[in-house]
């Protein structure tokens, strides 16, 4: 069967389950897919391990990631077998704005979600201007430095420099979406976190080092969760990896409900590997 697959295999065949993901190719700097069917059929299988044979034979460099859901997770056990491994599970928190404890306790008393140490008066959030090149520099600087948690800062076939970049970039692309907004939180005038919301969605959130760890979580959540609610919005989710405990800590502080968790795994030539 192998043989005859191999002969009849085109380029077709494999982009039915390998997908390429050009954002992640620039991020990289190889070319990066992303296998895109799941549960992975025995002829998907060959497909995928007989892509990677014949790239490590023209000795191109690859990486390749499998998000894969809950119910095809033998399809986990069955990607191990060709060299990819697991380097994060991922968890998609989410919560009804009306049905927070955290929230409802804000909206009566704010000022007790300030930790002590912070001038209540010289804190504020607000939506961030993208024409502002101040505030967008800020925004790019902490991007640049302060993500540790996801899955390319955890892999150790990752250089940090790589992983750092692919921040810098997915931020910049950011500010360049008009159907992505900013809320940035200042202290003293000066931008020390920042989080990207696409609709209800959360998408990245950062605090400047030196105001991690601060307790300055929930009141920054507890804003976007405010203006989200006089804007009519009912929830709010957002995508982590189990890794980011402090996250999930915040998180459950804040009345979101797991759901929909996934396997993430990689998979490099190796020669490809950034280290």
């Amino acid at each position: 069967m192998n043989s005859i697959l191999r002969k009849h295999t085109s380029m077709n065949d494999f982009s039915k389950v390998l997908k390429e993901i050009p954002y992640e190719t620039r991020n990289l700097g190889i070319k990066a897919l992303e296998i895109s069917e799941f549960p992975l059929s025995r002829t998907s299988l060959e497909l995928v391990k007989n892509y990677i044979e014949r790239e490590k034979k023209i000795n191109s460099k690859i990486f390749i990631q499998a998000k894969v859901p809950k119910a095809a997770l033998q399809s986990a056990v069955l990607l191990q077998k060709l060299g990819f491994y697991c380097i994060e599970i991922a968890l998609r928190p989410s919560v009804v704005l009306k049905t927070s404890a955290a929230y409802k306790l804000f909206r009566e008393e704010p000022q007790s979600f300030i930790p002590a140490g912070f001038d209540p008066g010289k804190l504020t959030v607000k939506i961030l201007s993208k024409d502002s090149l101040e505030q967008t520099n800020q925004v790019q600087s902490i991007s640049a430095s302060s993500f540790t948690a996801d899955r390319f800062h955890q892999d150790p076939n990752c250089a940090d420099f790589v992983a750092d970049q692919r921040f810098v970039f997915w931020v910049d692309e950011q500010l360049q979406d008009p159907s992505v907004r900013f809320f940035i939180l200042e202290y003293k005038n000066s931008v020390i976190a920042f989080s990207s919301l696409r609709e209800n969605d959360l998408v990245l959130i950062a605090f400047k080092k030196g105001f991690q760890n601060r307790k300055l979580g929930s009141f920054f959540f507890l804003q976007i969760f405010k203006q989200l609610d006089e804007e009519g919005f009912q929830s709010l989710a957002t995508s982590i990896s189990a890794s980011n405990t402090g996250m999930i800590n915040l998180c459950s502080k804040l009345g979101f409900k797991f759901q929909d968790p996934s396997m993430t795994l990689h998979y490099w030539t190796s020669n490809s590997l950034n280290l």
